[in-house]
């Protein structure tokens, strides 16, 4: 999520963590739906409140 936080794409985290994309994005959609946010801009706003 701090990653997230922090702009980066569920791409990019995955291949700095070296697995696939929606490895990273399923956990962050739950996130996200949990949070109650629709997309992917405001969800970043939402997740560096929760990290910070």
């Amino acid at each position: 999520m701090q990653w997230a936080a922090r702009g980066k794409s569920a791409s990019d985290t995955a291949c700095i963590l070296g697995i696939k994309s929606r490895t990273v994005a399923f956990p962050l959609d739950n996130a996200r739906n949990k949070l109650g946010v629709r997309t992917k801009k405001p969800g970043r706003s939402a997740f560096s409140l929760l990290t910070s």
